[in-house]
């Protein structure tokens, strides 16, 4: 009698067959389950059919061979009995071995499954190590696109938010511009103009790289007049308040018809903030000409100056800006703009009259003494990245004065 051969005795698997794209191994294995399905189902329809007509058609067993030869009382039909008996079993188990090789290798390697031996296991590209090695590069594939796409997200979103903080803060050094440069033309209107008196323009006050401008300042309530003989002694304020009182060493007494411009020696102060009173020395004469006073249109001013200039920085220079106020520092020094570059300001004066009159554009810095222009220039000159090498021009014109007529021109 030969021995039952295995299956796990068989030859080695064939070699691994080249890879293949995770879309064509799953229509594999979707089909390799088909198949394995439809065949248990053939084989049971066939088998149920075959035990039927058999000459046993209910499950062989001990007591049903003994009725067999119970009923046919002889030696042949029994001998006959047995050999179907024996027929059928082998019929039934033949027909698992085949459900179950067809359960576990599939329709390809149930096909050449026998009852004396089984077939090789099946391998290929649904063979359990390859699909086991399809899924997981599968897994591996579908891990590193999301990685890919989710490095690509991530590069996007930080390359928008560099484009919008580079635009924002280019914005925000744009209105920074414009502002510090309606700022100066704002004290430029301003600049020389003290109470009822314009002062001349000077050049001095537009240095290279600082800025003087003297500005209208604030102008202090009057009580009451002291007056010695017929000149005037001191003069006496509104109570101030307390936050507000300095001892000013500057201020501008005058009226109309003329005035002064007290500091050092020429005045002191007495009194606090409730009762505060200026003491003049000497005594300032009262008439009605250029020489004196007019009670009538008494003024007493702080006068003001805001100071401008252009100090180095790492990238350009900062324009700050300072302030006094009878000649006492209101405030520390403040800055205005960062990576401005320059800084400059031209003034229009009028030569001649008539069909000769000329119109030019001069700088600040050679202005003639005793004239006031007709109309100013500014010029700015800023960086609007710190990274870059691009600058920005900005300039803005203003009227000062209207133009004087020829009779009255120098």
């Amino acid at each position: 009698m030969r021995a039952k051969r295995s299956w796990r005795g068989a030859s080695p698997m064939p070699p691994a067959i080249s890879p293949m794209p995770s879309w064509q191994v799953l229509t594999s294995c979707g089909r390799y389950t088909w198949n394995r399905a439809m065949t248990i189902i053939r084989l049971a329809a066939t088998a149920w059919p075959a035990a039927r007509r058999s000459n046993w058609p209910t499950p062989i067993s001990p007591a049903s061979s003994a009725s067999c030869a119970w009923r046919a009382g002889a030696s042949r039909r029994a001998a006959s009995c047995a050999a179907a008996t024996a027929g059928c079993g082998r019929r039934w188990t033949s027909l698992a071995a085949t459900a179950r090789a067809s359960w576990r290798y599939g329709w390809h390697g149930a096909a050449g499954w026998t009852g004396n031996g089984g077939s090789r296991p099946v391998s290929g590209r649904c063979g359990p190590r390859r699909q086991r090695g399809a899924l997981l590069l599968g897994i591996l594939l579908a891990v590193a696109l999301t990685s890919l796409v989710l490095a690509l997200s991530v590069a996007a979103l930080a390359a928008v938010q560099r484009s919008v903080r580079v635009a924002e803060h280019r914005l925000a050094r744009s209105h920074d511009a414009r502002w510090a440069l309606r700022q100066l033309a704002r004290d430029l209107a301003g600049h020389g103009r003290s109470g009822c008196r314009l002062l001349p323009w000077r050049a001095g006050d537009f240095a290279a790289g600082e800025w003087r401008l003297r500005l209208p300042g604030r102008e202090l309530e009057i009580v009451r007049a002291g007056r010695s003989g017929d000149d005037l002694a001191s003069v006496q304020l509104a109570r101030q308040r307390s936050e507000a009182w300095r001892p000013w060493s500057r201020v501008w007494l005058g009226s109309c018809g003329g005035g002064y411009a007290l500091q050092g020696g020429r005045a002191h102060w007495k009194g606090g903030a409730g009762a505060p009173e200026l003491v003049l020395t000497p005594p300032l004469p009262v008439a009605p000409g250029a020489e004196g006073v007019h009670l009538s249109s008494l003024q007493l001013w702080l006068p003001r100056e805001r100071r401008y200039r252009l100090a180095p920085d790492a990238r350009g220079q900062r324009l700050l800006a300072s302030e006094t106020e009878g000649g006492v520092a209101d405030g520390e020094e403040r800055v205005l703009l960062e990576g401005v570059k320059r800084l400059g300001l031209q003034l229009l004066m009028r030569d001649g009259c008539g069909e000769a009159v000329r119109w030019s554009w001069r700088e600040a810095s050679e202005w003639p003494a005793g004239l006031s222009p007709q109309a100013a220039r500014l010029i700015l000159e800023w960086y609007p990245d710190d990274k870059e090498d691009e600058v920005s021009l900005s300039s803005l014109d203003l009227a000062l004065e209207p133009a004087a007529s020829c009779e009255a021109s120098p």
